[in-house]
């Protein structure tokens, strides 16, 4: 932060010890969490419009005072250009407790003591008795984590400030002062409004997560940095990948018990390969229900039972031109929503279900594109292959059923935005539940639809026979097209993650030092 920004009270000498850039630099990792606020500062040597700059000035002491007037903590710096003004706000412990004890905020009770219990914040039970744990973080002398911190400031920030009689005690609200103001000519009010990240959690988390392969993941540091959601993801990847440990086990016995029987039987098939498939079976039933169980133990913990009734509405909701702002009355409570979108039916078509029939209807579409050219290119392919000679003309089959699969998922992703848009989903929570089910059954199907046809169908459609395998033998062409699908697979993803941004790096880098040297 020090190279790039200054305080207000600094000057541009740019004379700055290194005793003075390590004070700067220790006192900004020992900083509260905050939340930033970005302002654009006109520059005053080019811009000739007075009232214009009068105007921004007056909103941001505007804002800058709703925010004191909520007792936050505001700091301001201005970066080395002088065109940006950064507003570092954050709240005084006092009323962080304060917020928290009047929220009913939950917290885990000390594991030893009290068994780690779920219990509401109160300040009595904090000062005289201490039975909340320090914050995971270490985000200050309160139990709470930085994240919680953020999540408390930012609801300061969005509540009413107190009226001093000079009329202005409307709540902020930064995504409003994000948008662009209908006279096009003016700029939003703000660049930004974003919490930073807390310096010491995102170092132990290099330490104790990605510098320490071989240790058990620090999910409660994941959860604090992250949030929730990442931190279940990391817990489902945790707990699939140890599951996995079993079948690979029994596979590496089974395959043991083949190379044993097989001189004998010239055969790798042998009783054990029923066992294995029994222990898969009741494998794949236990792994939903543990995972059930595991989740459900982590809901408890984080005190997240609640979050799909706490979530509010996307701010693509509210501003999306077809939600009804403060016209609709609620049929339960009798009061006035302010944004509502009407849920209608299936059948007769109305409301978001009927977008939502026009979008799986469009990928039912897109579905059976993806079949049909799957069908063409292995009836194109179909001259390459003979029988007891198929590697050819299956690597053929496996490389084009990969670069269609690669070109109908980008269109599908630009796809799936515009329809998600225009079902318009009230919470982040209704919009990845569509997106999730939109995403399995494209892919499913784009992915796997063409070698499911060489294994179940090519032999088995009586009015085309001209679609059979050679000699009616489909393994060979199924072997070799599956195999060629993940390599050239492999090969695009290594390209796409590692080879194309290396290489733009490189040329980067290249051009970079040619410039220095030129100059």
């Amino acid at each position: 932060m020090v190279p790039r920004y200054k305080s207000k009270d600094d000057d541009d000498d740019g004379d700055d010890d290194d005793g003075a850039a390590a004070a700067a630099v220790a006192a900004a990792e020992l900083a509260p969490p905050s939340i930033c606020m970005v302002f654009k500062l006109p520059d005053e040597d080019e811009c000739i419009d007075e009232e214009y700059m009068t105007l921004k000035k007056e909103q941001r002491e505007r804002i800058i005072g709703k925010l004191r007037n909520l007792n936050l903590n505001v700091e301001q710096v201005i970066n080395r250009t002088r065109d940006k003004l950064f507003i570092s706000i954050s709240a005084h412990p006092e009323i962080l407790m304060s917020h928290a004890e009047a929220r009913g905020i939950r917290l885990a009770l000390l594991e030893e003591k009290h068994g780690g219990g779920l219990c509401m914040f109160s300040r009595k039970l904090h000062e005289e008795h201490q039975v909340f744990p320090d914050a995971v973080d270490g985000a200050g002398e309160l139990p709470f984590t930085s994240l919680l911190q953020l999540e408390i400031t930012d609801t300061i920030v969005r509540s009413k400030p107190y009226d001093n009689g000079g009329g202005d005690a409307e709540a902020i609200n930064p995504e409003e002062l994000l948008q662009q103001p209908e006279d096009e000519e003016l700029e939003p009010e703000i660049m930004g409004y974003f919490p930073l990240h807390f310096t010491r959690a995102r170092v132990k988390l290099l330490v104790d997560w990605a510098g320490a392969w071989m240790k058990p993941q620090p999910l409660e540091q994941v959860r604090v940095y992250f949030g929730e959601k990442v931190a279940l993801f990391f817990t489902f990847y945790g707990y699939y990948t140890t599951m996995l440990w079993l079948p690979a086990l029994w596979g590496v016995w089974l395959f043991i018990t083949q190379c044993a029987s097989r001189p004998d039987t010239q055969s790798w098939e042998n009783p054990y390969v029923l066992v294995y498939a029994i222990a898969m079976s009741v494998w794949a039933m236990l792994v939903p229900q543990l995972w059930k169980r595991l989740e459900a133990t982590r809901r408890y913990e984080w005190d997240t039972l609640d979050f799909e009734d706490q979530e509010t509405e996307l701010l693509d909701f509210r501003n999306h031109p077809e939600t009804i702002k403060k016209k609709h009355t609620n049929e339960i409570t009798g009061e006035l929503e302010a944004y509502y979108f009407y849920e209608g039916t299936m059948l007769p078509p109305s409301g978001r279900k009927s977008r939502v029939l026009v979008s799986m209807l469009i990928i039912l579409g897109l579905c059976f594109f993806s079949g049909c050219s799957s069908v063409w290119i292995y009836r194109m392919c179909q001259p390459l292959m003979k029988q007891g000679d198929t590697t050819f003309g299956a690597s053929i089959i496996g490389f084009l059923y990969t670069v269609q699969g690669e070109l109908l998922s980008f269109a599908f992703r630009y796809l799936l935005k515009w329809r998600l848009y225009v079902e318009n989903w009230r919470t982040e929570t209704e919009r990845e539940d569509a997106m999730i089910l939109r995403s399995a059954v494209f892919k499913l199907f784009n992915a796997y639809f063409g070698v499911f046809f060489i294994a179940f169908a090519a032999n088995r459609i009586p009015p085309a026979p001209w679609l059979r395998c050679p000699g009616w033998q489909c393994m060979p062409v199924l072997q070799g097209t599956y195999t060629s699908m993940m390599l050239f697979n492999l090969v695009y993803r290594l390209l796409k993650d590692k080879g194309i941004p290396g290489l733009r790096g490189m040329h980067n880098e290249r051009t970079h030092s040619i410039r220095e040297h030129i100059l």
